[in-house]
């Protein structure tokens, strides 16, 4: 029953489970107990079901309550239809709540940085209204133009008005134009928690593309890498000649835990290619070179990455494969999910990746396999590779 988010355990108790379809309703006096500050910055999203004659149907929301209970805080419910979550790390708190009258959830977030967790909690809602193939949520971004405004905006408006550079769209209730910015993704953060936030999102999307491609090929190895040579690296006069010196390449596995991003002492590989791989990293350097730049600038330690000599070194072997270098820049948040991301991996990448994994855990056969790093797949549906000390954080919840 835990499978199927029906039930889930209590901390304490170990025969104990809670059956979310059973949870009383919220009384007004509870729904107070969970009000979210009106002093911090806020993103709410609406998940509409026109189509519905009737109340919703079972298991919505109760079942994102289930899957998501690691993240709520004790002695705050959970209820029937509403729930309140929070994420220590970037001091974010959600609160969702169902009407069977207006037919639809909302979810709204308050942080120094709302999108981080706005998206981990949308992902794990969506999740799972997806066990009803036929019923399709309308996603709308209520409008903040002013308090109680009753206006809302199609989410996929709203992202269309952004890919067209546009700035703002306008409330039809108060003539006011409200910011796309505000909308999607709230504003930059200021604050450490907010710069925590920040970091994680990017990680979290990086990951959530990867999630997509699941649906096509299974995730059977880590995706968060980097690809480069090594400190000590003697540059030649083209990389790849470099290689034929008896150089090394190093490759790094991360543990792709959303507080961030951190190789382990078994993750971390040095190799010289030999002659059949030389080949194979040449015909795919291009793509592996474009997830090493992007994954180095979402990472904590990259000092070894840092080193000029080492990215002339990357930017070359690609200008060696391709005939020029494209680079890969740092985009805000927002910025990487509606335009750059998706471009970044593919199939066959991950693929080659693994058979590259496999190649050099052959060299070490007394060493654990993946670099040490655990899959496990967390609430809002992503398979995530995690060291040994962030999987058994994930067991213990």
């Amino acid at each position: 029953m835990d499978h199927f988010d029906l039930t889930y355990g209590v901390e304490d108790a170990e025969d104990a489970r809670i059956v979310v379809e059973a949870l009383p309703y919220v009384t007004p006096e509870e729904l107070e107990q969970i009000a979210l500050p009106a002093d911090r910055p806020t993103m709410e999203l609406i998940f509409r079901f026109p189509s519905l004659d009737r109340h919703l149907p079972p298991g919505i929301p109760t079942w994102g309550i289930a899957r998501a209970h690691r993240l709520r805080r004790p002695g705050l419910g959970p209820w029937r239809n509403a729930a309140f979550f929070e994420d220590a790390m970037t001091e974010s708190r959600a609160q969702v709540i169902a009407s069977d009258t207006a037919k639809e959830v909302r979810l709204k977030v308050t942080a120094d940085y709302p999108p981080f967790f706005m998206g981990q909690m949308e992902a794990i809602l969506r999740d799972t209204f997806r066990r009803y193939k036929e019923l399709v949520p309308q996603r709308r971004l209520p409008c903040p133009c002013r308090p109680g405004c009753s206006e809302s905006f199609l989410f996929d408006v709203v992202v269309g008005r952004r890919k067209s550079k546009e700035t703002y769209i306008t409330c039809n209730d108060s003539g006011a134009n409200v910011s796309l910015d505000s909308l999607l993704m709230g504003f930059s953060p200021t604050t450490a928690a907010g710069r925590l936030a920040e970091e994680a999102d990017l990680r979290r999307m990086f990951t959530a593309l990867i999630k997509a491609l699941n649906e096509q090929s299974e995730k059977t190895c880590p995706s968060v890498f980097t690809l480069g040579p090594s400190q000590g690296f003697r540059q030649l006069p083209t990389t790849w000649e470099s290689f034929t010196k008896e150089d090394q390449l190093e490759l790094r596995l991360y543990c792709e835990h959303d507080s961030g991003w951190h190789p382990t002492h078994e993750s971390v590989y040095r190799f010289s290619p030999d002659k059949v791989w030389l080949e194979k990293l040449k015909a795919n350097w291009g793509p592996l070179l474009a997830i090493t730049l992007h994954v180095a600038r979402l990472v904590k330690a990259v000092d070894w990455l840092a080193d000029v000599v080492v990215f002339r070194a990357l930017e070359d072997a690609l200008e060696d494969t391709h005939g020029g270098v494209h680079p890969v820049h740092s985009p805000r948040a927002g910025d990487l999910l509606l335009q750059e991301a998706p471009k970044l991996v593919d199939i066959q990448t991950r693929e080659v990746l693994k058979e590259l994994i496999d190649y050099v855990d052959s060299k070490h056969p007394h060493e654990p396999r993946n670099g040490g790093l655990h899959p496990l797949t967390v609430e809002d549906g992503r398979r995530l590779w995690l060291c040994e000390r962030h999987w058994k954080e994930y067991q213990k919840g």
